[in-house]
């Protein structure tokens, strides 16, 4: 990979001020590609923070380390990076009511380079215009995006964007209040190779355009299929990762329906374990569900094409939209439902069901909220 795509990528990342020490984890989670700085020639991250710094991507903040009067060291140093970005920032408006509203479209056809870039700057106008603030990923497949602002504004918004083309008046946009703690402290647009980061080249991902997502199910019809003690046999599929699976899945009630959790650790590994256990999915209905959909429109796709069938199905809107038709006594989700925005940093992850799914990985006490930095 090329010096300016890394440095662009990193750029992406950077919300505010970040600790360069977890840019490496950033880099993985967001890209599905580690962060080898190594492997670009570079013999330390430092000199490609300062790349990035030349070329007015960023701004570096070294803090120095702290030593007491005796010249022992009481803390360690630190390499900062701090977005050039005009909203990274906190603004001083009252967030105490802010939303945060999340949507993704796939556009059909698919956008040229040029309109992926146009995209890209329309985005971060308009939404710099409303004062909104989060993540906005572009790509020829089209958008997914988190933003966060005063319930007004994201109103507004919202309205903008469905005046400026029908296309956007289909897109499922799903508010939900986070509150100052909660919201965005900058805005962040870019583009990217994909939307949820399959794996996919072009060829791949125009394939998969060809052959189309699977049937959506509205929540209540989701649910119905899951519950129906009779029909052909099911497999059910949580296309999240398995972080994300661990403290919260769905469950079906009756026998014919097969619960299977790939235990991804990045989506990108869902095509491998998808090949790997087609046998188990042939002549069956195969339901999926991720957070929101984004996922589940190509994996539902991927499956599709690998099975060469239409029996496949995925819950429109995700698990966001399906607990909010579906209280604690009826859901066939249980427990917490992993959310990526900074609603996680202020308070756990928003619970359907009081059901302890996790496990703490030091002492293996029921236990559903993630902290430390321990992993499997």
């Amino acid at each position: 990979m090329d010096e300016a795509r890394v440095v662009e990528r990193i750029a992406s990342l950077v919300q505010g001020r970040l600790n360069a020490n977890v840019l490496a984890e950033r880099y993985l989670a967001a890209f599905d590609e580690p962060l080898d700085y190594r492997g670009l020639g570079y013999r330390k991250l430092g000199a490609l923070l300062a790349k990035g710094e030349q070329s007015q991507a960023w701004k570096l903040e070294r803090v120095a380390s702290r030593r007491g009067p005796d010249g022992e060291r009481l803390a360690s140093g630190a390499l900062f990076v701090r977005s050039l970005d005009d909203m990274s920032v906190v603004s001083d408006d009252d967030d105490s009511d802010a939303v945060v509203v999340g949507y993704y479209h796939y556009c059909r056809p698919r956008w040229t380079e040029q309109a992926r870039d146009a995209t890209v700057a329309w985005k971060r106008a308009l939404a710099t215009s409303f004062r909104l603030r989060g993540r906005v990923r572009v790509a020829c497949e089209g958008v997914n995006v988190t933003l966060s602002g005063d319930a007004t504004r994201v109103a507004d918004f919202i309205g903008a964007l469905c005046a400026a083309d029908r296309a956007w008046r289909d897109v499922d946009f799903k508010v939900e209040p986070c509150g100052r703690a909660g919201a965005w402290r900058a805005l962040q647009v870019w583009a990217a190779d994909e939307l949820c980061g399959l794996g996919c080249d072009v060829v791949t991902q125009q394939n998969l355009d060809d052959v189309g997502p699977g049937t959506r199910l509205a929540p209540a019809a989701f649910h119905a299929a899951l519950s129906r003690p009779d029909g052909p046999p099911a497999v059910l599929i949580d296309v999240r990762n398995a972080y994300e699976t661990r403290i919260g899945t769905f469950s079906s009630p009756v026998g014919r329906v097969e619960h299977l959790d790939p235990q991804t650790r990045h989506f990108s590994d869902f095509r491998p374990w998808l090949d790997d256990n087609l046998d188990r999915l042939r002549a069956k209905d195969v339901f999926l569900f991720c957070t929101g959909g984004v996922r589940c429109e190509r994996a539902s796709a991927l499956v599709k094409s690998r099975l060469d069938s239409d029996r496949v199905f995925h819950l429109d809107g995700g698990i966001v939209r399906y607990v909010q038709n579906f209280d604690e006594d009826t859901s066939l989700f249980k427990g917490k439902n992993y959310i990526f925005d900074r609603r996680a940093n202020a308070r756990p992850h928003p619970a359907a069901t009081p059901d302890v799914l996790g496990r703490c990985l030091v002492c293996d006490i029921a236990w559903d909220t993630y902290r430390g930095k321990r992993r499997p």
